[in-house]
C-alpha cells in the first residue's frame, strides 16, 4: 500500500474519530431575563454549560419569542428552547430532552381587585399576554380581548397603570424579573396554573440530533442527582 493512500485512509480515520466524539447542535432560545439571557448568563443557560462535555456541544443563539420559533421551524437552527412538544405542537417530526425545569402559567390581576385565577375569569376582560409565547387558549377566546406586549416588564406597568385588567405569563420566568414569587402591586393563585409543561430542549428529529441530546440527558440527570440543577435554578426551580 502506498504511503499517499495510507495517509488519505488515516485522514478519514480522524474525520470519522472526530464525529464520533464531537456532535454540535445550535438551539435558538427565547430571551428570558434571568433564565436566557444573550450574555449567557441565565439560569437555563449555565444548566446547559454544565452539560457540555468532550463528546458533544451545545450552542445557544438568544432571540425573541418570536424570532425563536421561527429560526426553529426555518431549519436554521436545530433546535428550540424552552418548549415542550405535548403543549406546543409542531408540523414537522421533533426529538424532546429531558426536563430543564417546569413552567406554569398564571393570570396576574392588581392587588384589591377580583380574582380571576382561570380563564373563563377572563370574558370580557383585557387581557395583556407576550408575543410569541403559547397563550392560544385566552388569544383565540372571542370573548377575552387580549393585547400583545413584547416584554413581561411593559404588561407589569401596564396591568399597575390599568391600562388593562389582567396578564398571563409563566413561571419561573416573572419570578426572574422580580427575583421574587410575590410580586408588587399584583395578585395571582400559586395553586391555580391553567398551563403546566415541562422546559425542554426540542430539535428536529434527526440521528445526530437524537445521539447529541442522549449525551445531555445523560449529563443532566447526574447533574440533578447531585442537586446541581437545583442550586442554579434558585427561586426558579418548580419540582417535576
Amino acid at each position: 500500500m502506498s504511503l499517499l493512500v495510507r495517509i488519505i485512509g488515516f485522514s478519514f480515520w480522524l474525520q470519522f474519530l472526530s464525529a464520533q466524539v464531537m456532535a454540535e447542535i445550535v438551539v435558538s432560545a427565547t430571551m428570558i431575563e434571568g433564565i436566557f439571557e444573550p450574555a449567557g448568563t441565565g439560569k437555563y443557560d449555565a444548566i446547559i454549560e454544565k452539560t457540555q462535555s468532550n463528546e458533544h456541544l451545545i450552542t445557544i443563539r438568544h432571540h425573541s419569542a418570536v424570532e425563536a420559533r421561527r429560526v426553529f421551524k426555518l431549519k436554521e437552527t436545530d433546535c428550540f428552547s424552552p418548549s415542550d412538544q405535548q403543549v406546543e405542537l409542531f408540523a414537522f417530526p421533533v426529538v424532546q430532552s429531558n426536563t430543564l425545569n417546569v413552567a406554569k402559567a398564571y393570570v396576574f390581576w392588581r392587588v384589591g381587585e377580583r380574582a380571576m385565577p382561570a380563564v373563563s375569569d377572563l370574558e370580557t376582560q383585557v387581557v395583556g399576554y407576550q408575543r410569541g409565547m403559547n397563550f392560544d387558549v385566552v388569544v383565540e377566546n372571542p370573548l377575552i380581548t387580549s393585547l400583545a406586549s413584547d416584554s413581561l416588564k411593559s404588561l407589569y406597568q401596564a396591568l399597575v397603570t390599568k391600562k388593562i385588567q389582567a396578564f398571563v405569563a409563566y413561571t419561573p420566568d416573572i419570578w426572574s424579573l422580580f427575583n421574587n414569587k410575590n410580586i408588587p402591586s399584583i395578585e395571582y393563585d400559586i395553586d391555580k396554573p391553567f398551563i403546566t409543561h415541562n422546559d425542554s430542549i426540542v430539535c428536529h428529529k434527526t440521528e445526530e440530533n437524537e445521539a447529541v441530546l442522549m449525551k445531555f440527558n445523560r449529563q443532566l440527570q447526574i447533574l440533578k442527582e447531585a442537586g446541581v440543577v437545583r442550586d442554579i435554578l434558585g427561586l426558579s426551580y418548580t419540582p417535576e
